[in-house]
């Protein structure tokens, strides 16, 4: 059973039961003899969308990465389908809506008991049910069911059949090559790989001892920032991209599909000395909204969690630094992946796409992690190369999520369409989807109570939405084209929030449309047969809250929408200015009414809503 996200909406939300049967699919290919196509998935862990010289960064210098991009297509406003990483990933990997995985918070990727969580097939379990080997290295953090057609031991959690922990699983490779060493001065030993690393001021355990207090204490991972003693041929990136290396020149003759799924720039925040000295902190560029009050922001009380290091102009500058030594140290490794595409001679045949699960806040907004919809949260780098099927340097600048990446790839590799909540982004690609991508809708369902549920981005305007049950969340709307920062939100507080209810009418007629599809729930039509030239009319109950939302063609406008009891009477009338509006009905009794549109040339009765 999927979530209740609207408890006390006006339209009753019934269970979503999947069900599924995958058959045996078959390529479409020129000749008998011509072989399928290779699949190499590169995947970061909380990189944000500007950490990429590609998107303009003009200090962290990315040409690997960039190298995907001018061979093949960047997609500017790609967004996670919920910035963490377990539920992010269930989505990616199965093309379904965070409510429609189940997998909701991290917790569900240790999950082995409970029903329900991630019933869908990947697109490796389809790829493997149809002749390819898959191999998958690095980060997992997803239902271990799922990791078992993997040829390789996947190192997914503490709790499984399936292989060593990461942790266990990069010890056993580092422990011969570098034990554990004495601590020096300044040194503690970092809570991952229990190896010395020198603290650098955002450290949560920098000046412990110069302040007297103990410094025995172990910090969260997002709380441990320097210069770790690892060299760079035996940190976790190198060994991630060693590993794929060599599953590469074995994977050579047969078709397959191989994912690298770096650990970093995910914490602990410890870069090696070679990179680190890259990217000193003085020359770092602190967020333009650090100082932001979010006074009127629905983060407030998040952020009043974090310390106050991470509004601090000058230590913010350390992790920055850190942050790109990281990403800078996984493009290194990007480029040698690619040249062993090239010189095992399978570039030509390989869709290599690369992405990140979520984004990191690094000091915007005084916060750091991820967990919000803020922008250097949720927006994430996407980028596909596929010789002689994607146009090189084609950039895709419409709304979409990675969610899209498993239509995405049956698509190209032209087998049999598969199920998802999603849709293929080749259409985008080439310039033939008119359809999509006109907004996107991210999730965050693990605590409806205390965050908005919601985004909603279209045109540059961004609304976070809360759950009917969250009565004490903020709704907050951006126009990110004045705003990019996210420092002004129009609702809340502000005393002019009234003049945009029509663009917040329209960002939610989104959301309900998104979310009524994801239910497999028919939506609503658009245009009455009664209506000339089909001019368009669309009344619909708004689970985002007490609401009817009403979209009307603006020829049509000024217009009255009037709700009627069966019997005839007039129970509510609204006058409608613009294309999106909405009226609350929660003093409305429950019962089956008649909405009626009385527009400037035509009166029409378009419809029954049911009020519950």
């Amino acid at each position: 059973m999927t979530p209740n996200i609207n408890k006390k909406g006006i339209v009753k939300i019934l269970p979503l039961f999947i069900f599924t049967s995958i058959p045996i699919l078959s390529f479409s290919t020129d000749s008998e003899t011509e072989r399928p196509p290779n699949l190499l998935i590169i995947m970061t862990d909380q990189q944000r969308y500007d950490a990429l010289s590609y998107a303009g960064n003009t200090i962290l210098k990315t040409p690997n990465m960039d190298r995907i991009a001018k061979e093949g297509v960047w997609f500017k406003n790609a967004h996670t389908p919920c910035a963490v990483c377990a539920p992010a990933r269930a989505s990616m990997f199965t093309g379904r809506t965070v409510e429609n995985t189940g997998v909701i918070s991290n917790s569900e990727a240790y999950d082995t008991e409970t029903p329900g969580i991630m019933t869908m097939q990947t697109y490796d379990e389809i790829l493997a049910d149809n002749g390819y080997t898959c191999e998958y290295y690095g980060k997992w953090h997803s239902p271990p069911s799922h990791g078992r057609i993997y040829k390789n031991p996947v190192t997914a959690t503490t709790t499984t059949e399936l292989g060593p922990s990461m942790k266990k699983h990069y010890l056993n490779f580092l422990d011969p090559l570098f034990p554990k060493k004495d601590l020096q001065e300044g040194e503690f030993y970092d809570t991952y790989t229990l190896r010395p690393y020198l603290a650098n001021p955002i450290d949560s355990r920098y000046d412990l001892a110069s302040r007297g207090e103990d410094t025995s204490e172990k910090p969260g991972q997002s709380d441990i920032h320097g210069v770790t003693s690892i060299p760079v041929k035996y940190h976790i990136s190198a060994h991630e991209a060693g590993e794929t290396l060599e599953a590469l020149e074995r994977l050579k003759d047969s078709t397959f599909s191989l994912t690298c799924s770096f650990h970093h720039p995910h914490p602990p925040f410890l870069a090696t000395e070679t990179y680190i000295n890259m990217f000193p902190p003085d020359s770092m560029i602190i967020p333009e909204s650090i100082n932001d009050d979010m006074s009127n922001s629905p983060y407030l009380s998040i952020k009043n969690g974090f310390s106050p290091m991470y509004s601090d102009p000058e230590k913010i500058k350390y992790f920055i630094s850190e942050y790109y030594a990281l990403v800078k140290e996984i493009d290194d490794h990007i480029g040698e992946i690619l040249d062993k595409l090239d010189s095992l001679g399978l570039t030509d045949n390989t869709l290599v796409i690369f992405m990140s699960d979520h984004g990191e806040m690094m000091g915007s907004h005084g916060m750091r992690t991820k967990n919000v919809f803020y922008e250097e949260s949720s927006h994430i780098p996407l980028m596909m190369r596929f010789p002689g099927r994607i146009e090189p340097g084609t950039k895709v600048d419409s709304y979409i999520s990675t969610l899209n990446v498993f239509a995405t790839i049956f698509d190209y590799f032209e087998m049999p369409h598969q199920e998802s909540d999603g849709f293929s982004l080749k259409g985008l690609i080439e310039g033939t989807d008119e359809k999509n991508g006109k907004y996107v809708v991210t999730e965050w369902l693990s605590s409806l109570t205390t965050k908005p549920s919601h985004m909603v981005i279209k045109d540059g305007w961004k609304l976070m939405i809360p759950d009917s049950s969250a009565t004490d969340v903020m709704k907050a709307l951006y126009n990110l084209n004045d705003d990019p920062f996210e420092m002004n939100n129009l609702l809340g507080n502000n005393p002019d929030a009234y003049k945009y209810q029509a663009k917040v009418a329209e960002l939610e007629y989104c959301f309900v449309e998104w979310l009524m599809n994801s239910r497999g729930i028919a939506f609503p039509a658009v245009s009455n047969s009664q209506l000339q030239n089909k001019k368009e009319i669309s009344v619909f109950p708004n689970p985002a809250n007490d609401e009817v939302s009403i979209r009307v063609a603006t020829n049509l406008l000024p217009a009255t929408i009037e709700l009627l009891s069966l019997d005839g009477r007039v129970i509510l009338q609204e006058s409608i200015h613009s294309e999106y509006t909405s009226f609350s009905v929660s003093n409305i009794d429950q019962g089956i009414y008649i909405h009626r549109f009385i527009g400037t040339e035509k009166q029409v009765n378009t419809g029954r809503l049911w009020i519950e």
